[in-house]
């Protein structure tokens, strides 16, 4: 759940490709979101939370 994945996904003329695994225009998973909020409500300051989730 953590990293940059490259996904290959074929074209395909007039047709529309949808993952069943990723949401159509969703850039983040949202548990990871959570727990940087979580961290950020906690105390841990902004730089750190950065560090973590670079």
């Amino acid at each position: 759940k953590a990293g940059k994945m490259s996904l290959k996904v074929p074209k395909l003329k007039g047709a529309v490709f949808e993952s069943a695994v990723i949401e159509r225009y969703r850039r983040r998973e949202e548990s990871v979101e959570e727990a940087l909020i979580d961290m950020y409500l906690a105390g841990v300051s902004t730089r750190q939370v950065d560090d973590v989730s670079q």
